[in-house]
């Protein structure tokens, strides 16, 4: 294996899948190669794919099926704000009560997280 510097991750080529065009191979690659799908560097991917040799096929990743990205952001609050508006509307009437900004909750704390002990 061939490590990254001092570190121990070892290092592996990004590999994506290369759909070639029908009768379209790679050089030196037996005529059954012609219009399947193979696995190649990502590098070598974008150029064959410049070449118009066919097309890439990226891996699908981990984060691609997260729910909370397909369907947009969770948990807002439907007032129609945007998060820096509900920021200063806090911030105005934690001026208009006397508080200071800080000692106003914000939305986490709303939730039934306890407060942190005011300073003395």
């Amino acid at each position: 294996d061939v490590y990254l510097d001092a570190m121990d991750i070892p290092y592996r080529p990004y590999e994506v899948g290369f759909q070639f065009n029908e009768g379209t191979r790679m050089s030196h690659a037996p005529k059954s190669h012609a219009g399947t799908l193979q696995q190649m560097r990502w590098a070598d991917a974008v150029i064959a794919e410049s070449q118009g040799w066919g097309h890439i096929v990226m891996p699908e990743r981990p984060h691609d099926r997260r729910p909370e990205i397909l369907t947009g952001p969770r948990g807002e609050p439907s007032d129609g704000m945007t998060p820096q508006e509900r920021a200063q509307q806090r911030v105005r009437e934690a001026q208009a009560g006397g508080g200071t900004p800080a000692a106003t909750p914000g939305p986490a704390l709303r939730k039934g997280r306890p407060a942190a002990p005011a300073a003395a």
